[in-house]
């Protein structure tokens, strides 16, 4: 049974299909839909498309 540890760092996974599912990038349309508002929004995509190119 898992229980919260307040003190304990979370571990998470990002799995990335790149382009063999789907026509595009999956990481990089969901950073333009997440970081929508942001002013470095520009600058993060940049680095996401970087790591998943």
């Amino acid at each position: 049974m898992l229980t919260e540890n307040p003190t304990t760092e979370q571990t998470y996974y990002i799995i990335d299909f790149d382009s063999t599912f789907t026509k595009v990038e999956a990481l990089d349309v969901l950073g333009e839909i997440s970081l929508v508002g942001r002013p470095d929004r520009a600058d993060v995509l940049a680095e996401i498309q970087a790591i998943t190119d």
